[in-house]
């Protein structure tokens, strides 16, 4: 589809960029090709950043390559957006390249649900959470015996739920 829109805006792909083109379907944001085109190196470095925060597989072993590359090059480039947006008190952006930058080192998005972090909670511990109303990290630090009721390897949850009951209770007054 996305291949077909490039081929009718009179371009010619090579098989990378066909190959981007197909990569784009199986990536959860899409690619905007009123400004970007598959033969695009900014294009590419958009896709493998989408695959390494979903976890998604890369179509060839080049492309692994080419991820660390990206995040090589990435990290620094951010950390100094950081430090620029602080410097100019732009506290909503510094805040969202301080979660992009997390994002990258912990291979996530800032969609997922934070209970994913925690050892030992699958999918079906994740759906019986929801049942009970707990859907992230700090609904489960404050209904913790709850929590320890949901599901899975009774075991496994109940050693989760205890690492969380060591952690410190934080209020801010």
């Amino acid at each position: 589809q996305l291949i077909m829109k490039q081929i009718k805006a009179g371009k010619k792909l090579s098989d990378e960029d066909k190959l981007n083109a197909e990569f784009a379907e199986n990536c959860p944001l899409e690619v905007d090709l009123a400004i970007q085109a598959f033969d695009s190196p900014h294009t590419k470095a958009y896709l493998l950043l989408q695959a390494h925060m979903w976890g998604l597989a890369v179509p060839i072993n080049d492309y692994k390559t080419d991820l660390k590359s990206v995040l090589d090059r990435s990290i620094p480039l951010i950390q100094a957006m950081i430090d620029i947006s602080a410097e100019e008190a732009q506290l909503r952006s510094t805040e969202n390249l301080i979660l992009l930058l997390q994002c990258l080192h912990q291979a996530t998005h800032p969609w997922r649900n934070s209970l994913t972090c925690l050892p030992h909670f699958s999918d079906k511990t994740l759906a019986n959470l929801q049942k009970m109303g707990i859907e992230c990290l700090p609904e489960l630090l404050e209904r913790r015996e709850e929590g320890a009721a949901a599901g899975g390897p009774v075991d496994q949850v109940a050693a989760a739920v205890d690492a969380l009951k060591s952690r410190p209770s934080n209020a801010v007054t």
